[in-house]
């Protein structure tokens, strides 16, 4: 990323994702900590080197898949060849419906996938249903709490 913000990458098929992410970039700026959300289909993996802290929120699209814009970015985090993320604090907050065999399998494939890369979660994944408003916003308290505990650790 080209600036000190904290990206809220999304991916969505119908549009929830991207409010949210919006919703919370504007409350991480309202508490100090500037974001700006982003959409996957005009990002890659590799803008995360050297970021110091990411948040996806992301929705599954039929069993397990990913919508339509994070296909690629998607794809390129389960490629093979190794992503340097060291260093990278994130955190997912996954949307789905419980009626699919595979809930929320987006948002747990990139948990799994940044893992892999060298990533650390700050913020434990939510796994939210159609319902998704009060895990949303536990989550975002949650990660709101994190944030405050990175930076008293900085200082």
């Amino acid at each position: 990323m080209s600036d000190t913000s904290i990206p809220v990458l999304f991916g969505t098929m119908t549009g929830n994702a991207r409010d949210l992410a919006e919703s919370t970039a504007k409350e991480l700026t309202k508490a100090g900590y500037p974001a700006v959300a982003k959409d996957m289909a005009d990002a890659k993996p590799e803008d995360l080197a050297g970021q110091p802290v990411a948040l996806f929120i992301c929705s599954t699209w039929g069993e397990g898949e990913p919508p339509d814009d994070a296909v690629p970015y998607i794809e390129r985090l389960q490629a093979e060849d190794p992503l340097n993320l060291e260093g990278l604090q994130y955190s997912v907050c996954s949307l789905g419906d419980t009626s699919y065999d595979i809930f929320c399998g987006c948002g747990k494939t990139i948990d799994e996938r940044l893992t892999a890369h060298g990533a650390t979660a700050f913020a434990a994944r939510v796994d939210c249903d159609v319902d998704y408003y009060d895990p949303h916003a536990e989550w975002l308290r949650s990660v709101l709490e994190a944030l405050g505990q990175r930076t008293t650790a900085a200082a």
